[in-house]
């Protein structure tokens, strides 16, 4: 293998949406819930290493993966924790409304210079927060996991997208596909793996022209929650296709062939090496462009 990159912090004031989650695969596959966190975890801690911050829209739940990402993002940040909150802060989570942050609010304001926490609120939200389990909850709940991923999209440069649900999510669409989807309608680095099936598996597919049906990741699961029959679709499928492996190459300055070896891959380390191959080459280099083929 490669190394990944050879410039100190060549990410620096880049943001790095991060979409990972388990999908309905992963027994499987042979993988556990802990090799996704790991997952979640060591790609963090590359992008942080070279100067970049990350972007979540994961639940903060105590004892998680967002608990290792905090401690690593104080031990490496370089920032103590009585500096100034001025520059973005190396990893921001993003909420949907009506959810609150499981951060704790003392820790949060203490560490605000390192990690800063948005709860999202549709500008259209009712003033009277609707029951969860209320079908009109379970609309606003998808709406608002739209707004707030519009809103997270624009803080973003790029975005890895692995796994994912592809069935029994709550919002218009699949939260990878329409994550990825959001990025890829922004023109940013997309960086997608079916490394641990699921949803992300599926856009590639899609966007490989192998779907044969409209698979259910790109509209609401009405099966599960009936309410949302009349909701908004977020993802188009045909766009997605349209777009295909030729302009993700383009946005993410990785060759069809490196790509093909990305959605391939096995290995966490597989998956970082190429999502630095091609941000470091998006530092450097018109869209258009590649740079020398490398190998993992």
């Amino acid at each position: 293998m490669i190394s990944h990159l050879t410039d100190q912090r060549v990410l620096a004031g880049m943001a790095v949406g991060i979409s990972i989650s388990e999908s309905d695969q992963l027994d499987a596959l042979g993988i556990d819930s802990v090799t996704v966190n790991h997952a979640v975890r060591d790609l963090v801690q590359a992008i942080l290493a070279q100067g970049g911050r990350v972007v979540f829209g994961h639940d903060w739940r105590p004892g998680g993966v967002m608990d290792d990402i905090f401690d690593f993002a104080i031990r490496h940040s370089g920032l103590s924790i009585s500096a100034k909150v001025s520059n973005p802060a190396p990893v921001t989570n993003y909420v949907p409304w009506p959810r609150q942050s499981g951060l704790n609010s003392i820790r949060a304001k203490r560490f605000a210079n390192i990690i800063r926490v948005n709860v999202v609120k549709p500008s259209e939200a009712p003033k009277a927060t609707p029951r969860s389990s209320s079908s009109r909850g379970v609309v606003w709940n998808a709406r608002s996991l739209s707004n707030m991923r519009q809103v997270m999209t624009q803080d973003c440069h790029a975005r890895i997208c692995l796994g994912g649900k592809a069935s029994g999510y709550g919002g218009a669409a699949a939260g990878i596909v329409e994550e990825a989807y959001l990025a890829m309608l922004a023109g940013q680095p997309l960086f997608i793996s079916a490394i641990f099936g699921g949803a992300a598996e599926q856009f590639i597919e899609q966007l490989q022209g192998n779907a044969p049906d409209r698979p259910q990741v790109f509209a609401p699961d009405i099966q599960k929650h009936p309410s949302l029959a009349g909701v908004e679709l977020q993802v188009d499928p045909n766009a997605i296709a349209d777009w295909g492996i030729e302009k993700l190459s383009q946005a993410n300055f990785l060759t069809p062939d490196e790509n093909r070896q990305l959605f391939a891959a096995t290995q966490i380390s597989q998956v970082i090496g190429w999502v630095l191959v091609g941000l470091g080459r998006s530092t450097r280099e018109p869209p258009d462009q590649h740079a020398q083929a490398a190998q993992f």
